[in-house]
């Protein structure tokens, strides 16, 4: 399974990581909006992690877009 993690703040984005990471997935982790879409444009993910506000696009931009051009409509997406 292939986790995306999006969040600015590093100690959450730890966290995170450790926690899902642990469980045997493999975790990306970006620090904001774009280079969400950027990176989910490049590669498939099962699972996204996003925070709701991150500064330039907040999380809820950011699943609109993932799921309206970026091939995510199958993809869990977590705020």
């Amino acid at each position: 399974m292939q986790v995306l993690i999006v969040e600015d703040d590093d100690s959450v984005a730890g966290f995170l990581r450790r926690a899902v990471t642990q469980e045997g997935y493999a975790v990306q982790t970006v620090r904001d909006g774009f280079e969400a879409l950027s990176m989910a444009g490049s590669a498939q993910f099962d699972l996204i992690f996003l925070d709701g506000g991150m500064p330039g696009m907040d999380g809820f931009t950011a699943c609109e877009q993932l799921l309206a051009k970026h091939g995510c409509r199958n993809t869990s997406v977590v705020i």
